[in-house]
């Protein structure tokens, strides 16, 4: 579903069809606060929804540094030549010239992470992560399922109404319910198993 289709059914929510109180640029930045706070939802939940396409790149001998072509704010799932790498901090790393086999990689930047121990050898780095957020226009499509067009227009909605009267209390408990229902949502996607599993 568009924004501009979104812009339109919340005006109609909001009785404003005429454009007398809100214009579209004020009704978009709320949209995009409204698809920052459910995706912020879908990172803690199920992040891979909205995670970036896996990114690959062949390391040389010595080579320890990976530049990712978008800025991180999670990181799903680093591996070097298919073996999942922990991440650490530089803190906890005795020897940053040691080299071998990587198995720790160590965020420097937004777009970068070192592997340690360096490379003694070619290897081949995958990453599985979740980028910054970018803010739509009228134009663009929602960054997840239209099911959820719903919340959004809840959401501006509950933020618009409170604008002439700020109550901390009732605009935390909405935000309760929305965060719940998209929660609800997430977890009927993937249905989980209904017998604990016993250690054996």
């Amino acid at each position: 579903m568009t924004i501009k289709t979104i812009i339109n059914n919340i005006r109609l929510r909001i009785n404003d069809e005429d454009r007398y109180r809100w214009s579209d640029e004020n009704l978009l930045t709320v949209i995009n606060e409204a698809v920052r706070f459910i995706r912020n939802v879908f990172v803690e939940e199920m992040p891979m929804m909205v995670s970036e396409d896996l990114f690959g790149i062949i390391l040389q001998k010595g080579e320890n540094v990976v530049t990712i072509p978008f800025d991180v704010i999670k990181y799903i799932d680093v591996r070097v030549d298919g073996k999942p790498l922990h991440a650490e901090t530089m803190h906890y790393l005795k020897d940053v010239e040691q080299e071998g086999t990587p198995n720790v990689f160590v965020p420097v930047r937004p777009n970068m992470f070192a592997i340690y121990p360096i490379p003694q050898e070619e290897v081949k780095c995958t990453i599985l992560a979740v980028g910054a957020s970018v803010d739509l226009t009228e134009q663009d499509n929602l960054p997840f399922q239209s099911d959820y067009c719903d919340c959004v227009i809840e959401y501006v909605a509950m933020r618009l109404s409170m604008i002439d009267e700020y109550d901390q209390s009732v605009e935390a408990q909405l935000l309760g319910e929305i965060r719940s229902h998209i929660r609800t949502k997430l977890n009927d996607y993937v249905p989980q198993n209904h017998v604990v599993r016993s250690y054996y």
